[in-house]
């Protein structure tokens, strides 16, 4: 259930950064950005251990952010 949840999650960020027209999104590396938050979250870690910068990657880290409220919320 949790995996379906996530895709869900995923999808309609991946949707909400596509329609910023002033980036160009590479899902791939936001799905890889999603899936290490959810690892983060998983093991008990704190928002602070994101290895993206706010300032340089600012997708990729809103995306790890994402992953990890989801699986930090469902527990």
């Amino acid at each position: 259930m949790l995996a379906t949840r996530c895709k869900s999650v995923f999808d309609d960020f991946s949707v909400r950064e596509e329609q910023d027209g002033n980036l160009i999104v590479d899902k791939e590396q936001l799905l890889l950005a999603f899936h290490q938050g959810t690892l983060a979250a998983k093991a008990n870690r704190d928002v602070g251990h994101c290895p993206f910068s706010a300032l340089t990657q600012p997708s990729e880290f809103l995306a790890w952010l994402e992953g990890f409220q989801c699986c930090s919320a469902s527990r």
